[in-house]
């Protein structure tokens, strides 16, 4: 899929599911403060339910990071949604996890977001 330009938002290479979240709701959801900065997206696109004939769904993850810069730290969050091949059904991006780490990290780069070092 793609990733967020930070020269604005291009949506050439996002699910049409994404982009409708991100221009509608992400903002919302993540109640950016001031000091915070959307600084990536990533959307990858993955399956679940195989049988003996494939796939059953496809499965939108919606990786977003956030920069604090005020307290220097990155806030990773990770939101998921479904969609079943027999219906043509797409459930609404819903949050699945969130980690935040002093350090950036390339969620491009990791085998699994959970990974992701977290701090309380």
């Amino acid at each position: 899929m793609s990733e967020y330009s930070s020269n604005g938002m291009n949506f050439n290479y996002f699910s049409k599911y994404a982009t409708k979240f991100v221009k509608n709701n992400l903002v919302k959801d993540i109640n950016l403060k001031g000091s915070e900065e959307i600084v990536g997206i990533f959307e990858e696109l993955t399956h679940d339910g195989y049988d003996q004939y494939g796939p059953k769904s496809n499965i939108y993850c919606l990786y977003v990071t956030v920069h604090d810069y005020d307290t220097k730290k990155y806030t990773y969050h990770l939101y998921s949604a479904e969609q079943w091949y027999e219906k043509n059904e797409v459930v609404e991006f819903e949050k699945f996890i969130t980690k935040q780490s002093e350090k950036y990290v390339d969620i491009k780069e990791q085998n699994n977001f959970r990974c992701i070092d977290s701090e309380k």
